[in-house]
């Protein structure tokens, strides 16, 4: 296929320049994450996004992620970081650690999936953090590249050809290595947190990191 483009590390520029580009004229991109690939779009581009949600028979009132290049860029989306949130994201960005906040009234709808939250991270894959640099400081979508509720894709022959035929650039850099999904915690509450999901820092590690923030 002419839209899998083979790419080792985050130095191949020319491949990342495509992809910014391709995102920036309201394409799709396969990018891979720490253990498996997301596809991506622009989150401000509502037909890109509405796209993949029919490419993942995704139900429309299930919130996309947004990953972003750094911090400062949070408050583009969230409207507002509580002390809480402040140390998470110190600690654990660039990382797989989701934060869910309160989202803007400018952020769209199909990517709070109407829940007025929404959930952002920066990557700690190399190759997402240059894809989102070249995108001039905007914000590109993740979610797993799958039909939803089935596995998500470690590597890119495990992904549909139905699938892969609806992206216009699909970055293969191999098998990922095996690892959980992200931990997604809600930290729109000002007084509480909750762990939505545990991935790959688990329970224990954050609230001993908070007790120990609490102490000092």
């Amino acid at each position: 296929m002419n839209n899998i483009k083979k790419i080792s590390d985050f130095k191949d520029i020319k491949v990342i320049k495509e992809t910014a580009s391709i995102l920036e004229k309201g394409g799709l991109a396969i990018i891979p994450a720490k253990s498996f690939y997301g596809i991506s779009a622009d989150v401000f581009n509502k037909e890109a996004v509405n796209k993949i949600f029919k490419i993942k028979k995704r139900s429309y009132n299930l919130p996309i992620l947004v990953l972003v290049e750094n911090s400062s860029l949070v408050l583009n989306f969230a409207k507002e970081i509580n002390k809480t949130a402040e140390k998470i994201m110190k600690q654990f960005w660039p990382g797989n650690v989701t934060l869910v906040f309160n989202a803007k009234e400018s952020v769209p709808e199909n990517i709070t999936g109407g829940t007025k939250k929404v959930g952002i991270r920066i990557p700690e894959n190399s190759i997402s953090r240059a894809v989102l640099k070249h995108f001039g400081g905007k914000a590109i979508t993740s979610t797993s590249v799958n039909v939803s509720g089935s596995k998500p894709a470690s590597s890119i022959e495990e992904i549909e050809n139905g699938i892969l035929n609806k992206i216009d650039i699909v970055l293969d850099a191999g098998k990922l290595p095996e690892g959980d999904l992200s931990t997604v915690i809600d930290v729109s509450n000002e007084n509480r947190f909750e762990i939505l999901r545990e991935g790959t820092i688990k329970k224990e590690t954050l609230l001993n990191f908070l007790q120990g923030t609490r102490k000092r």
